[in-house]
């Protein structure tokens, strides 16, 4: 290196006036030079310095205002003439790496991203060094600090959003891996439930099924977490009975209990209604979760769920719920972050490892999101009450039950029971329903109330736990107390307190052998106390059997409630539904209502049908062949608003995007299937205004084809014992209830489904072959809300688990389509053997006498003018006269056979266009 000249750089900034003009030592042209190359360096946007190397370092030459505000070199306007006072060699020997190698090869260097560290605080500089010639160097320099966290935090963003890709993907495989096995479970469960069993099996395997679905539901809901910290919470606003869901926290948590000899106690308030709306599932939720804790932190004693209600203001009920718990306790350093997620309580040192501490935290965002409260009172070594509160609205007709038994059910009553939490709540839900009880744990005190019981009291009750039963002391009190009248024996009526995990096979024979005993299990709650009081006093016709909870009411006892018929009888309802079975349930509907229907099978035929004649609404399936109902609702918006013509939505799905897609596309309301009447009627009520409204009085034809539901069903209804009658994977219970109680309508439209999908599995084998996922998702489409309609879950689960594959794109797996068939042909071998049994399968030709062969006439136009207008009527109309409709075509059955088909389809399009082909009714085909 050179020996540093002090002389001024050309490049230094001074005043222009420094430089003399007339001055011989340096010529014009290169002052000019000078001067022009000194703006250009004070000027450009860069912050720069010129260089000297020299064998004390390098010296600063010159340097620009943009070097000197360069705020990670904190030069200012201080004075500086070495490069080593800005930057320390020894925190960038990089940077000095490269001025020397520039001083050596003469080209240039950039270095990116160099740290310059001072103190806790780092900047980042991009360097570039080039040299200017005359043994100068440029060194100009950028902070890109700013631009390095920037990228740094896209990047973080990148990796956390790639991280919580891969969580979600984890997370979705875990949950098909955990809910496989589970779904497996409950299969098998349902299959069970459809064989026979005794009480104590059924008891078992319906705890086994309400558990094992309460798990699949917790699965879901436990590895959703996220969405419900981002507020993303979807809540539900269903009817619901109160019942269940102590039924499921009973058949979830007993067992456990009962494994630490813990009683389990529930206590309602008899005010509270049973009928509520809300998200019951949620509410189960927070149970299982309180009293599962409860059980984990309690060893002795017991836990008591309490619930109670408060009228609101603005007329709903806010709910309130307890559990109480005699466990260890909670110091008061550990309540304030309990509902904190991933906080475990570690009383004295003991660490719980059961669970993931989520389920407070849970709890807490659920009863907030349903806008209610939460808390807990808790000391050590007394226990814990947790309790929450949230506001619920009643159901429709929803009242108080009225819990009082008849007065000739009142006698006196003795609860006979050793443990003091479980006597005290019996007697005191005996007062509720109007009996007043002596109570006691002591044999003593039991034989002296037998002893002192008046020779008048003809009858009694004994109330008394299952250690009565074992050591034989329950029934020796019962036959003492039956020869306690001087006429002849006392009724004694014996109630059982039974816990079926401590209970033996031979101990339940042994109860349901005993006369006047029934027995109720444990944990006793309200409603399970008052039906084994039904049964015990029904049972020796003590009066009309009771009717405790809300009943299903038949679709006759409906409209008449909503006055239906007087506010929609005349109107005129397009349907669009490509299911057969959905078709006649919807039409039948109707009917009953006194509204007239046209049925079409897909969205295109629904566009025509409205651009044909006026419909005062109309009935969109969402998911049809050719063209479905978003399309469709689409099209006739153009020409109709929701104002003047309301489209209500039917659809299986039961999401709230289905909702909201149907909403947004210009639908009026939405109803999922299968149909409830209840929520049918409420909408065509709220919707639909006859165009010309008339009486139902004057429909005189729909109350014929009300009244002609099948003559052979309606002789037969009265002598089928529904109670005991089974059919392979069918519920009918549920598929009546589904129907209003109509056992004709419901057996008519079983009788149907066997005749629509008895080529069902080939076609959905043939779809599977040719890889069609879109013939396979429309076919199981259909199938899984008709199978739901007649009460065949299984059915409806594994067309749902075959279409959501279809609909995924995925593989549908030759095994899930072989268990569909399977099903599906256990569900038609079930149907077919009742037809056969009851002689319900079709009949053959009927012979026409001659003397009707005059009306012939008159029957074939009223058939051609109802396909015509597509009134359904003419279903039953061609059913009722199928004899005179097979002379039409004389010996070309065929031809009647497609007609009919059509016409039970409820294609009448489709008839009508096979219909003219006769040109004039014909005689019988010659013998």
């Amino acid at each position: 290196m050179s020996t540093h000249n002090p002389s001024p750089s050309p490049l230094d900034f001074q005043p222009a006036s420094d430089f003399q003009p007339a001055s011989q030592s340096v010529p014009r042209g290169l002052r000019r030079r000078a001067a022009r190359y000194r703006r250009l360096f004070e000027n450009m946007l860069s912050p720069g310095f010129v260089l000297t190397p020299t064998d004390s370092g390098f010296y600063i030459e010159a340097i620009n205002p943009q070097a000197r505000r360069l705020v990670a070199l904190w030069i200012g306007e201080r004075p500086v003439g070495w490069l080593h006072e800005i930057i320390d060699p020894m925190v960038l020997p990089e940077l000095y790496g490269a001025l020397q190698e520039v001083v050596k090869r003469g080209d240039g260097v950039h270095l990116d991203e160099l740290p310059l560290r001072r103190g806790e605080q780092t900047e980042w500089l991009d360097c570039h060094v080039f040299s200017l010639g005359g043994g100068e160097l440029m060194l100009m320099i950028h902070d890109v600090t700013e631009l390095r966290q920037a990228r740094e935090l896209r990047q973080a963003k990148e990796a956390a959003e790639q991280a919580n890709a891969l969580k979600g993907a984890f997370i979705a495989n875990m949950s098909h891996e955990m809910r496989t096995p589970l779904t497996g479970i409950l299969g098998m469960v349902e299959l069970l439930r459809n064989t026979r069993l005794d009480h104590r099996q059924r008891y078992c395997l319906e705890a086994i099924r309400g558990s094992g679905q309460i798990l699949l539901s917790l699965i879901n809901d436990i590895l959703d977490l996220s969405r419900i910290e981002s507020g993303h919470l979807h809540l539900q606003e269903i009817a619901f009975s109160l019942d269940e869901v102590i039924g499921n926290l009973v058949n979830a948590t007993f067992q456990r209990a009962t494994a630490k000899n813990l009683e389990l106690l529930i206590y309602q308030d008899p005010r509270v209604p049973d009928g509520l709306i809300g998200d019951p599932f949620r509410i189960q939720q927070i149970l299982l979760n309180l009293v599962g804790n409860a059980i984990k932190f309690t060893d002795r004693g017991g836990i008591e769920v309490r619930m109670t209600g408060q009228e609101l203001a603005d007329g709903r009920l806010m709910l309130g719920i307890s559990v109480r718990d005699t466990g260890i306790g909670i110091a008061p350093e550990q309540v304030e972050c309990l509902f904190q997620p991933f906080e475990q309580l570690r009383p004295q040192g003991r660490r719980y490892t059961e669970g993931t501490g989520l389920g407070l935290a849970i709890c807490k965002r659920l009863v907030d999101a349903m806008g209610g409260t939460i808390g807990v009172e808790s000391e050590p070594d007394k226990g814990s009450l947790f309790h929450f509160a949230i506001p619920l609205r009643r159901a429709a007709e929803s009242s108080v039950l009225a819990w009082s038994l008849p007065e000739d059910w009142q006698c006196p009553t003795l609860v006979w029971i050793k443990n003091d939490l479980v006597r005290a709540m019996i007697t005191h839900a005996l007062s509720t329903f109007g009996l007043e009880a002596v109570q006691t744990a002591e044999s003593e005190v039991a034989l002296a109330w037998a002893q002192t019981l008046p020779q008048e009291a003809r009858c009694c009750l004994l109330v008394l736990d299952d250690a009565w039963l074992l050591n034989g002391e329950g029934p020796r009190l019962v036959g003492l107390l039956r020869l306690g009248l001087g006429g002849g024996e006392r009724q004694v009526r014996a109630l059982y307190v039974i816990n079926p995990f401590t209970c033996t096979h031979d101990e339940f024979d042994r109860l349901e052998a005993m006369p006047n005993t029934v027995y109720v299990i444990k944990p006793v709650y309200l409603s399970g106390l008052f039906n084994a009081l039904q049964d015990l006093f029904s049972a020796q016709g003590q009066g009309t059997h009771l009717v405790r909870a809300h009943r299903e009411l038949s679709w006759e006892a409906m409209i008449q409630s909503y006055n239906a018929r007087e506010r929609l009888a005349g109107a005129r309802i397009l349907v669009a539904e490509d299911n057969p079975v959905n078709q006649q349930v919807i039409a039948e509907a109707l009917a009953l209502i006194g509204i007239e229907s046209r049925l079409v099978n897909n969205g295109l035929a629904a566009v025509r049908a409205l651009a044909e004649e006026s419909f005062d609404g109309v009935l969109m399936d969402l998911q049809m062949p050719l063209m479905d109902g978003i399309e469709a609702t689409a099209l006739i918006r153009h020409r109709h608003s929701p104002h003047t013509l309301p489209i209500i939505a039917m659809t299986a799905g039961v999401l709230p995007q289905d909702c909201q897609q149907s909403l947004e596309i210009g639908m009026n309301d939405h109803l999922s299937k299968p149909i409830d009447m209840a929520a049918l009627i409420e909408s065509l009520l709220r919707w639909i205004r006859p165009a010309r409204p008339r009486s139902f009085e004057g429909l005189p034809m729909l109350q014929t084809a009300i009244g002609r539901q099948g003559s052979r069903l309606n002789c037969i209804e009265g002598e089928l014992d529904l109670e005991a009658l089974r059919l392979p994977g069918i519920d009918i219970y549920k598929g009546l209830t589904r129907f209003g109680g109509n056992g004709s309508l419901y057996f008519k439209l079983m009788a149907s489904f066997a005749e629509q999908h008895r080529q069902t599995g080939e076609v959905l084998q043939a779809a599977f072959t040719r890889r069609d996922h879109a013939a396979l998702r429309l076919h199981t489409h259909s199938l899984k809300g008709v199978a739901k309609t007649l009460g065949a879950k299984i059915l409806h689960e594994r067309a749902k688990q075959v279409e959501g594959a279809a609909v995924s794109g995925q593989e549908v797996p030759q095994l899930l389509l072989d268990s569909l068939q399977e099903e599906l042909n256990r569900v038609l071998a079930g149907i077919e053997d009742l037809l056969d049994r009851w002689h319900l399968a079709e009949q053959g030709p009927e012979q026409v006498s001659p003397t009707e062969e005059r009306k012939e006439s008159a029957l074939y136009e009223q058939v051609r003018r109802l396909l015509e207008r597509g009134d359904t009527r003419v279903r039953d109309l061609c059913i009722a006269h199928r004899g005179q409709l097979r002379t039409w075509f004389g010996e070309d059955e065929s031809g009647y056979q497609r007609l009919m088909l059509a016409v039970k389809r409820y294609r009448f399009d489709e008839a009508r266009c096979l219909l003219p082909r006769v040109a004039e009714p014909k005689g019988p085909a010659p013998g």
